[in-house]
């Protein structure tokens, strides 16, 4: 887990209602309905997403290319890419920088990324790439800039090593001794982010979820970031403490992990049926 940005439980309490916003709009995104046991969300469009016949003439934004040097953004490009997100906050945009890293990390557990004129007006809540989330033009290529270097951030480490990756979670100190206080993990905003993503490739999501071993992983990430009102007791017991939220938040690297190769096995099926 990596500490440097995954930061922000010390002023959780001032975002509450930001926080409730965005796990309601993700909530709706993923279409999230309960069957028996295990967890298994369903995704829907909950705006219209354009297929690729009808891009427009003129691409708006550019797309990602895995081949361009873009360097990791430093400490400091985090906190601007930071204060951006939060300045343009709605009920249906990425949050911040947890939910923009779960946002991103989800877009690439598919097998093809969707057109950028359709993921990069998601992260200020819009499925228009005509709109714009800055009066300045200038200020919005900066953000898709920072952006499409943290994508390539992700990009590089899932590809290295998934069970390396550092996703950026909350981490706070448990206790008032910071000498013996513990770590407290919470992922509830990088799961928020992450389950913006499966509405703009349903088809793909929706075997995701309804695979049993699959949905099982899926489980903490639709508990941490879903619609708490989606849950039954038992559920919302599971993240009702820090410590069941720490316990589910620690579960998520390895649904990364299963995901990642489930993609790469899929990818490497079609490529071996297409010849």
């Amino acid at each position: 887990l990596h500490a440097g940005h995954a930061r922000r439980l010390a002023v959780r309490q001032a975002r509450n209602r930001a926080g409730d916003r965005g796990r309601d709009a993700a909530g709706g995104a993923a279409g999230t309905a309960f069957h028996g046991g295990p967890i298994v969300p369903h995704c829907a469009h909950r705006h219209p997403v354009p297929p690729p016949a009808v891009r427009p003439f003129h691409v708006k934004h550019p797309q990602y290319n895995p081949d361009l040097d873009n360097p990791p953004l430093s400490d400091a490009e985090m906190d601007e890419l930071d204060q951006m997100l939060l300045s343009v906050a709605s009920d249906d945009s990425i949050l911040d920088m947890e939910s923009l890293d779960g946002y991103l990390t989800a877009l690439l557990l598919a097998p093809t990324l969707p057109d950028a004129d359709v993921w990069i007006p998601r992260l200020w809540g819009s499925d228009d790439p005509e709109d714009s989330p800055f009066s300045s033009g200038k200020k919005t290529k900066k953000l898709v800039q920072l952006v499409l270097r943290h994508l390539a951030s992700i990009d590089r480490q899932l590809r290295a090593d998934p069970d390396g990756l550092e996703p950026l979670f909350g981490i706070a100190l448990s206790g008032d001794d910071e000498d013996s206080a513990e770590e407290v993990v919470d992922a509830e905003l990088w799961c928020i982010g992450f389950l913006h993503a499966p509405a703009l490739d349903p088809d793909w999501w929706n075997r995701q979820f309804d695979d049993p071993q699959l949905a099982d992983a899926l489980t903490p990430i639709v508990l941490l970031g879903g619609d708490p009102d989606t849950l039954t007791q038992a559920q919302q017991a599971l993240i009702a403490t820090p410590e069941g939220r720490d316990a589910l938040s620690r579960q998520v690297p390895d649904t990364i992990t299963a995901l990642y190769r489930h993609r790469q096995q899929s990818i490497e099926k079609n490529n071996l049926s297409g010849r």
